[in-house]
């Protein structure tokens, strides 16, 4: 009963669909994002596509496996599909066509960990990548326009999930999720590692204490301010509740968000996808276990509340500040608003702007204009 009463409140945080309600949250501009999803012919085939700010799909192209992120090039509109881990393969996509381009030269003994990102203008892109055998973690550096294998950085850790780059402060963030066996139950050895963009030598590594070394560390979104919201993943389920959100700031230290009982039993310890908004004010990390998203602000760390999302994991910020757009798994498409009409952090609204459960969204969103 009370699991029920639970999910009524957050289920009313969901507005109509209303002219009136469209209009006031809708992001400015007419924001576009990029999304893999599971194809609609049932047969196991995979997509990637583009989706309108409404909602709406305006462009969508078959990919020959499972993509996880979708990484846009800075300025020209092409994007990279990156396999998911542990994948063979990541697909460049021309945006104005829909036509896959040509496959990154990936060595027979690495494999994808799901997440890229391009340097500086575009010329060269990174993927993270594990080694076979030994999950032993590098950072890869690949030609943009040829997908020509160049070089390669230790991540100085095992299994890196999400890189991200930090071009104005000239470095770069790993989370190495620390996992060696995808099915094991206890210790990871996960970390958060900062690298020199010049030479990638080590600047800081950030570590968990030790009554937290189930959680793996695995996603990242950065701030204007350049702090790094962190989202994770506990590997024994059936361990105490545990803080699945932090910040860690330049000087590597990491503080963690506060996820009340109720709503953190039931994300079983997995958060998917975290994204800052355009205002770098608000956070949200979403729990496709949990069938949530849920929000920050980020100046005190306060709990605003949360939504339900149902399979949802895919999240991005949307083109007003404190605005973001989630995805879920079985078709959902929702726009959500957390400043009021003041410019104040406030509880999370939504509204639905479609539900249409043959497309299956993946686990990433991709703001690709605004």
């Amino acid at each position: 009963m009370e699991k029920a009463r639970f999910w009524s409140r957050l289920a009313a945080a969901i507005t109509g669909t209303t002219a009136e309600t469209r209009s006031r949250i809708m992001p400015e501009g007419g924001a576009r994002f990029l999304s893999a999803c599971l194809g609609r012919d049932g047969a196991g085939s995979f997509e990637a596509a583009i989706l309108e700010a409404d909602g709406r799909v305006s462009m969508q192209t078959m990919l020959k496996m499972r993509a996880h992120e979708m990484a846009l090039h800075p300025s020209r509109a092409i994007c990279l599909a990156a396999g998911r881990q542990p994948g063979r393969y990541s697909t460049m996509i021309d945006l104005a066509t829909g036509r896959s381009l040509f496959d990154l030269a990936l060595a027979a003994d690495h494999e994808f960990n799901g997440h890229a990102a391009f340097i500086g203008a575009g010329e060269e892109l990174i993927t993270t990548e594990g080694h076979v055998e030994t999950s032993l973690g590098r950072l890869s550096f690949y030609d943009a326009a040829t997908g020509r294998w160049l070089r390669a950085w230790p991540s100085h850790g095992i299994e890196p999930h999400e890189a991200l780059v930090d071009e104005a402060r000239r470095r770069m963030i790993v989370a190495n999720g620390g996992i060696l066996q995808r099915q094991a139950v206890g210790e990871v050895e996960s970390s958060l590692v900062v690298l020199d963009l010049m030479d990638g030598h080590v600047i800081g590594r950030t570590v968990l204490p030790e009554e937290l070394a189930t959680l793996s560390m695995r996603h990242l979104a950065m701030t204007a301010s350049g702090e790094i919201a962190v989202a994770m993943q506990d590997q024994d389920a059936q361990s105490d509740l545990r803080p699945l959100v932090g910040i860690m700031d330049l000087r590597g230290r990491l503080r963690f968000l506060e996820i009340p009982r109720e709503i953190a039993l039931t994300t079983r310890g997995y958060i998917g996808s975290i994204a800052v908004d355009r205002a770098s004010r608000i956070t949200c990390a979403t729990s496709p276990k949990g069938n949530v998203a849920m929000f920050w602000s980020l100046a005190e760390g306060r709990w605003l509340g949360a939504i339900p999302v149902a399979d949802g994991c895919g999240v991005a910020p949307a083109g007003a500040p404190g605005t973001f757009l989630l995805t879920g798994g079985r078709g959902d498409i929702l726009l959500a608003r957390t400043l009021d009409a003041a410019d104040m952090p406030m509880k999370p609204e939504a509204t639905v702007l479609t539900r249409n459960s043959s497309w299956q969204w993946d686990n990433h969103l991709t703001l690709l204009a605004a």
